[in-house]
């Protein structure tokens, strides 16, 4: 399952020593009968550009105030709030990617502006 994931991920053109996994390929339980996958990544260039950007516009992507007591924040890469979140369903087979903004997904035009990376159109799951 991590192999279909994964070359999405190829295919957006993610280094394999760019990634940063926040949570490896897990399955999810059957719902009627489909199965799926996810993985949730983000990326070392993301990473960079959410650090700045938070620093510049002084608060975190969910609106929380930068300060001195949550600054530490930025120096966990697994807290970068731009991810990429990736689902293998095995019925049919086929793999989404999807842009998560602290927790929101968001469209693929909203993402443009924000990721390094850009997921294959045929893999958006709008």
């Amino acid at each position: 399952m991590d192999n279909q994931i994964n070359r999405i991920i190829e295919e957006a053109g993610i280094p394999e020593n760019g990634i940063i996994i926040i949570e490896k390929t897990k399955y999810n339980q059957k719902v009627l009968s489909d199965e799926w996958w996810t993985k949730e990544i983000t990326t070392e260039k993301d990473y960079e550009n959410w650090k700045k950007t938070v620093k510049e516009q002084q608060h975190f992507f969910n609106g929380e105030k930068l300060t001195s007591k949550n600054e530490s924040k930025l120096d966990s890469k697994t807290n970068c709030e731009l991810k990429y979140n990736f689902a293998y369903y095995k019925n049919p087979d086929k793999v989404y990617g999807d842009y998560v903004i602290s927790g929101d997904s968001v469209s693929s035009d909203a993402a443009t502006r924000l990721f390094a990376y850009t997921i294959p159109k045929n893999h958006l799951p709008f």
